[in-house]
């Protein structure tokens, strides 16, 4: 099932691979320059890998058991989660390309990949690695490994279909939205007919579940923790106004993170191309794999839930692959020229965007710019008062809402465990959310708990007291973000282990 090709006598299969490498190397050291302190999502992940549970109180755990596993092998390098963020995209970028040479050609394939580079999730937020990076690379190569099943592929392809939906599922649920509309995409296809009456799509969902069961018996154990996270997050939005500004603001995100495709798309395509029966075949089966997911979301938002614009990310992987399948590309070399012009201008704006961006905002007193927060300054002073008051004894917890706690952890030469609380208005530990240590654990071993004074109620000391008693509150800190005079103070308190003594 294959297109219309241009450019035969290039060698596009190490042109897409070249183009991987240096996209690779260069969103990486882009990310590096960026993040003078580490991304939220990369400290949580960093905070919870190191304890491999079966799950964690926010999502499914395999994004934090691979960033456990790229700073244990490069020995704490940050560097190597930021390149691991990419390569888990150079694997969407892939499967877009495969599915796009089947169906399009190799010469076409290499616009739906390179038009990505528009997006500000494959760029500028593409190496900030969290469960959408992962569930991005499983929900495209799912989608490939599907339709190159149903195309010939035989079992090993429906086995390697079984483990995407899998490891999706330990990505994040919203891989179930995929799983649904693929079952209705293969009732949608003749070829997709025929497989579903072969062993084979059941052995790959049979390879899924025995991949997420052991997230699934830990959920069942756990008082389905995570599910109920995400409902205490979710709820319907009650006022017309709330509804309509909810519409407006995933429409808004989806523009910001996305849309930046539509422009090189537009200019480079025009009428609609004949098909032949495998590309109508394959148009539909795209067409549902992209647009039910999206309507899907749409409609959640349309009727009043709260959804969270990334979750139509992996929806768009392959948005050119089925433009370029349904629109003939214009003739002439003026179009393609204009495209690469427009689609070039865009990229090079995220990377600006990425260089520069922070910086420029943190340089203005911007409080809220995390990266360039003083993680490690905060991390160092709050190991020295615990060391100023315990004596040489490893701090062994920091307590706190995840933001601090994760950097003082992460940051902190002793790496002490998180006892995470829920928010910075209230940061007090929640015990079922670090299964890893607890309240006794807290009071026999000792740690400290920090607190943003600008965020926290007062009442935070009055309440510390009487959970922990003979928890000893320190003078304030107060730190410079790194590259500006705006500042930020930190409240601390520390917890002497119960065989310890505090010094005078």
């Amino acid at each position: 099932m294959s297109g219309a090709d241009v450019g035969r006598t290039i060698p596009w299969n190490r042109v897409f691979w070249c183009w991987i490498a240096v996209r690779t190397i260069v969103w990486t050291a882009a990310a590096t320059f960026r993040f003078v302190n580490a991304p939220v999502d990369v400290l949580e992940m960093l905070a919870w890998g190191p304890h491999w549970q079966a799950g964690y109180y926010k999502h499914p755990p395999l994004p934090a058991w691979c960033a456990e596993w790229a700073v244990e092998i490069t020995r704490g390098s940050l560097v190597s989660v930021y390149l691991l963020s990419n390569l888990f995209l150079a694997g969407a970028l892939w499967a877009v390309w495969s599915t796009g040479c089947a169906l399009i050609g190799p010469g076409k394939a290499m616009i739906p990949v390179l038009i990505l580079e528009t997006t500000c999730f494959f760029t500028y937020q593409g190496a900030e690695f969290n469960h959408n990076i992962t569930l991005t690379c499983f929900w495209a190569l799912a989608i490939h490994c599907a339709w190159r099943a149903c195309s010939g592929g035989g079992l090993l392809a429906w086995v390697a279909y079984g483990c995407c939906l899998g490891l999706g599922l330990l990505s994040k649920y919203n891989m179930v939205l995929l799983i649904g509309w693929q079952g209705l995409a293969l009732l949608a296809t003749s070829s997709g007919r025929r497989a579903l009456l072969t062993p084979g799509p059941w052995i790959g969902g049979a390879v899924g579940l025995a991949i997420f069961w052991p997230h699934l018996a830990w959920l069942m154990n756990n008082d389905w923790m995570t599910l109920q996270y995400l409902g205490s997050r979710g709820g319907a939005r009650t006022t017309l106004a709330a509804y309509a500004l909810g519409i407006v603001g995933l429409v808004g995100e989806q523009a910001w993170m996305a849309w930046g495709m539509l422009v090189p798309l537009l200019l480079l395509v025009t009428s609609r191309r004949e098909l032949t029966q495998g590309e109508r075949e394959g148009g539909r089966y795209l067409a549902l794999c992209v647009v039910g997911p999206l309507l899907t979301i749409l409609f959640l938002a349309m009727t009043g839930r709260r959804v969270i614009g990334f979750w139509a990310f992996p929806c768009y992987s392959f948005v050119g692959v089925l433009v370029l399948l349904w629109y003939e590309i214009r003739p002439g070399r003026g179009p393609m020229a204009r495209a690469v012009l427009a689609g070039g201008a865009i990229t090079v704006s995220l990377l600006a965007l990425t260089l520069f961006g922070d910086r420029i905002s943190a340089a203005r007193g911007n409080l809220n710019v995390r990266s360039h927060f003083p993680g490690r300054a905060l991390a160092e002073e709050v190991t020295a008062r615990w060391h100023s008051v315990v004596g040489d004894s490893p701090l062994p917890i920091v307590a706190g809402e995840h933001w601090l706690a994760d950097n003082v952890a992460w940051y902190s030469p002793d790496r002490p465990v998180v006892f995470v609380g829920e928010n910075p208005q209230q940061p007090l530990p929640v015990p079922r959310y670090s299964p890893w240590t607890g309240d006794a654990d807290f009071m026999v071993r000792g740690g400290v708990f920090i607190w943003e004074k600008a965020k926290t109620p007062d009442s935070v000391v009055e309440q510390l007291r009487q959970r922990y008693p003979g928890i000893r509150v320190m003078p304030e800190i107060t730190l410079p973000l790194v590259v500006s005079g705006a500042t930020i103070t930190t409240g601390m308190a520390v917890m002497a282990p119960s065989s310890g003594v505090i010094s005078p």
